[in-house]
């Protein structure tokens, strides 16, 4: 799962974004998917890849579909053109070639692709040869959206997305809510 401090970047992205599907490609116990639902757009219909974690309770009203695959094994996301991939904090599983040419298959199939992870494992440089990239700071993650849409990237370099995203205005106090929520039901 992303860090928590991502939570509030991730949602922002998402609302200015407004895509009206998404296919979130290690999906984990939906968190991720759970927030969006909640707080950006219930109406979002969102398909989810998993290969290890148990379904948790709630991924059935978040998720349409949930297929159980390993990304590295079986092409994913090719049945179906999303709006938005996620891909937070997974592609530290493969290798970079591996990386590199699901990400590539990825961007030319979907509208566009949200990568968060770590800078040890993924550096600006390796992002930045697969094509019309965004970088989105983040002190301690690589977060990035990439999309084969050159004009996207203008527009959203003109809503100055990144200013938008730095302040995070919008959501923090309800990600704020969200995390202690969660840390407050793991207790439990």
């Amino acid at each position: 799962m992303s860090p928590y401090h991502l939570l509030p970047k991730i949602l922002d992205v998402v609302a200015i974004l407004q895509p009206r599907t998404i296919l979130d490609i290690g999906c984990g116990d939906g968190f991720i998917g759970l927030s969006i639902k909640r707080y950006v757009d219930d109406a979002i219909i969102m398909d989810g890849v998993e290969s290890s974690q148990k379904p948790s309770s709630w991924m059935p009203a978040v998720y349409r579909n949930i297929l159980r695959t390993d990304i590295r094994k079986q092409p994913v996301g090719q049945d179906e053109t999303y709006d938005l991939v996620l891909i937070l904090e997974t592609l530290g599983d493969i290798n970079k070639r591996e990386g590199k040419k699901l990400l590539k298959s990825l961007i030319a199939h979907h509208g566009g692709v949200l990568i968060s992870a770590s800078r040890e494992q993924w550096d600006k440089g390796d992002i930045a040869e697969l094509g019309n990239v965004l970088f989105l700071f983040d002190a301690e993650r690589t977060l990035v959206y990439l999309t084969k849409d050159p004009a996207k990237i203008k527009s959203l370099r003109r809503q100055r997305i990144t200013t938008t995203i730095l302040r995070g205005a919008k959501t923090s106090k309800t990600v704020s809510r969200i995390i202690k929520r969660v840390t407050s039901t793991k207790k439990k």
